[in-house]
């Protein structure tokens, strides 16, 4: 289950060197590679092309970076730093992604490690040449190799910064379009990460608004939640001018706010470069104790306020996203795990691949049993909110399939939707067109009571026996209940086609759940689904069978509701025939003269044809008979053709009995392994083992109960 930290869960008090250790875990997991899966917490600085990001990291680490005035980096760099004893320094890089398992091998053996920094300048030169040997068709291209630099000594604060390069606004010589967009691509993927604090560096030789770094950032992060500005060259500025004014209401949060605030460095320049790191930090100090810059306040100016600024946020942003994080890594172990499971151990014999088949086809059977009962009680069906999670739950879908299939049977089931003259000649009085449109809508004819009886009358005609005037052929009933129901096929096949879409769904999505993809292909191709359409077939002609009594014989029924419903009908329409001879404020003050005339018109009388009431009779008993046939039909349909022919059985198509009885060939082709499945299984026990391992490390830093905080 994934991680939940309790309400009283706070963080350690972080001494120095309890400082380092979380931060060096942080590294560590991202050394493993754990930021490929979660978001990790990190400083970023960032900035347009020429902007002093260099000097800043310099002033920071008080680590030398080239420093030029045009692309310094095609690359990320990571900067580790830790205050220790003695001086150390080491530099590698870190393969991306894309590249392949030889390019990852030559950049991993780049290392080198010394005690002084003076060569750091020229180990990032050939870091750069190293990566740009491999991108030998195009040498100056971005990449997504990182470059690491870690480096240790009794002046480096505790901190970890991301470098990122330098943003491009137009293509030139040196860069061409793809290398914009790389750029550009790269940035915007390390802002994006939530848990990224944003150095936004400005130069102050150039106005803001033309400096895209901030628009980016703003993109992001409206607020400025997690964008720290850093205004560097402010000496470029002349004393006095609106520029100054301008830079100076920036630094002071006035016109571009941003809740981290903004800070402001005086670098070294081009000209200033051989300068040690002492006489920099005092031109540093005296440049902020003279002219409009004095009035900034202390901590917004200078490299060591700002080391000490981004200390503080640093830990605190790791402090609070901390139990976040573990519960994403424990998220992430359930995934992988879930889909570890899927793929089993290696199955390099016909034995272990009967093993896989046997265990997935056992669990398979639960799961199905499940679904047909509809009980649900596997984390399989957890998902019921979701398209998908509702798609596994088959006994849902299929109850609901059949309560629609009633409704429309009921709705559209009828060929004919027979009305009286006065309602034909009311709706007749609506917009033209009206009543061909609600045929269409409906999906059947509409047509009067009288003229329906005339077709009745000739078909009766055509086929006169020797029953006496006024009384009809049974027989005749059921062509005309065939002609009404016709619609029934067709609405039955949609039907049933439709609960087998749904249970082919539900199979697809069961053996995904358990079987690694080629093997769940393999058998649905070869086991699943040829027995999906055997099913099928069975259950067309499952259904020709519930049709053939309505379709091909003479109505048959001993429902005891057949005769009171026949009742009803012909009383219905004998008081309908009465009541229209007569207008609404004549029944309101009915006398016996009145009522003696009703009664009258329900009588057929001399002058009315024996015929009609015939066929007026077996449209009353055809009407009875098919409100009693339908409710049988859409029975039949949902327990003899769906149930019995479609669910039963559903669980053993694939079960351990069946695996039993396939030979050593069919099980090679069902479960025999892949390269990529091998690949596949090491990539994810690798991963497996970098989040456990990051689990482990960060609740380490996690104390329950205990008062603090972070």
């Amino acid at each position: 289950m994934p991680y939940t930290a309790p309400d009283a869960t706070v963080f350690r008090q972080l001494q120095s060197s309890e400082h380092a250790n979380l931060l060096d875990d942080i590294d560590r997991l991202r050394s493993r590679g754990i930021s490929k899966y979660i978001d990790l917490p990190q400083l970023i600085v960032c900035g347009d092309q020429s902007s002093g990001k260099s000097s800043v990291l310099e002033a920071i680490s008080r680590v030398p970076f080239p420093t030029k005035d045009n692309l310094c980096t095609t690359f990320a760099t990571e900067l580790i730093l830790r205050r220790s004893q003695t001086t150390h320094t080491a530099v590698s890089i870190r393969p991306g992604r894309s590249r392949t398992a030889e390019e990852k091998q030559q950049l991993l053996a780049f290392r080198e490690s010394f005690t002084s920094t003076s060569d750091i300048p020229l180990l990032i030169e050939a870091a750069k040449g190293c990566i740009a040997g491999l991108n030998a068709s195009q040498p100056n291209a971005f990449s997504e190799d990182v470059l690491q630099i870690e480096s240790s000594g009794p002046d480096r604060p505790h901190l970890s910064i991301v470098d990122l390069p330098g943003l491009i606004h137009s293509e030139n010589r040196q860069q061409t379009a793809a290398d914009v967009e790389t750029v550009g691509r790269l940035v915007q993927k390390y802002m994006s990460n939530p848990r990224s604090i944003m150095l936004v560096v400005i130069s102050a030789k150039n106005d803001h608004a033309n400096q895209i770094v901030l628009a980016k950032a703003r993109q992001v992060d409206p607020r400025g939640t997690r964008t720290l500005g850093v205004i560097t060259k402010p000496d470029t500025l002349h004393a006095g001018s609106e520029s100054e004014l301008a830079f100076v209401s920036l630094a002071n949060n006035e016109d571009i706010k941003l809740e981290l605030g903004w800070h402001v460095l005086r670098n070294r320049s081009f000209d200033s470069r051989d300068a040690g790191i002492e006489e920099r930090d005092e031109t540093e100090r005296i440049f902020f104790t003279r002219g409009i810059w004095a009035s900034l306040p202390p901590r917004n100016v200078g490299a060591a306020k700002l080391v000490a600024r981004l200390q503080t946020l640093l830990m605190q942003k790791i402090g609070s996203e901390l139990p976040a994080i573990i519960g994403e890594i424990q998220s992430a172990i359930n995934v992988c795990e879930e889909h570890r499971k899927k793929l089993g151990e290696p199955r390099t014999s016909v034995n272990a691949q009967r093993r896989y088949l046997m265990e997935t086809s056992q669990e398979f059977h639960g799961l199905a049993k499940e679904a047909i009962k509809g009980s649900y009680e596997s984390h399989f069906f957890e998902e019921p909110p979701s398209d998908e999670g509702h798609a596994k739950r088959l006994r849902a879908i299929v109850q609901n399939l059949n309560e629609d299939f009633a409704e429309e049977m009921h709705e559209k089931g009828h060929r004919y939707c027979i009305i009286t003259d006065e309602e034909w000649e009311e709706r007749a009085s609506r917009p033209s067109g009206w009543l061909s449109q609600q045929s269409e809508s409906v999906g059947k004819l509409i047509i009067t009571r009288s003229n329906f009886i005339k077709q009745i009358a000739q078909y009766v005609k055509r086929n006169h026996g020797r029953e006496l005037p006024g009384t009809f052929n049974p027989l005749l009933i059921g062509p005309v209940f065939q002609k009404q129901s016709a619609p029934w096929q067709n609405l039955a096949s949609k039907h049933v086609q439709r609960v087998g879409d749904a249970v082919k769904q539900f199979l697809e999505l069961a053996l995904q759940k358990l079987m690694d993809r080629a093997s769940c292909d393999a058998l649905y191709r070869e086991v699943i689904e040829p027995v999906m359409e055997e099913k099928l077939r069975t259950t067309t002609t499952k259904l020709d069978e519930v049709l053939w009594p309505h379709q091909k014989v003479h109505p048959i029924t001993y429902d005891r509701r057949f005769a009171q419903t026949t009742r009803d009908i012909r009383t219905k329409s004998q008081l309908r025939r009465a009541f229209t001879q007569f207008k609404p404020q004549q029944l309101a003050g009915l006398d016996d003269a009145g009522i003696s005339r009703l009664i009258d018109e329900m009588v057929i009388t001399a002058d009315d044809s024996l015929d009609k009431y015939a066929c007026s009779e077996i449209l009353d008993i055809m009407e009875a008979y098919y409100k009693i046939a339908i409710n049988r039909f859409i029975d039949d349909v949902a327990t003899v053709v769906i149930e019995r022919c479609l669910l039963q059985d559903l669980a053993n198509i694939y079960c351990p009995l069946a695996v039993a009885s396939m030979t050593d060939e069919t099980v090679r082709s069902l479960a025999a392994e892949s390269e990529d499945i091998t690949a596949e299984r090491e990539l994810l026990d690798a991963k497996l083992k970098a989040l456990s391992d990051g689990l482990r490390t960060c609740k380490r830093h996690v104390v329950r109960g205990s008062p603090g905080k972070s």
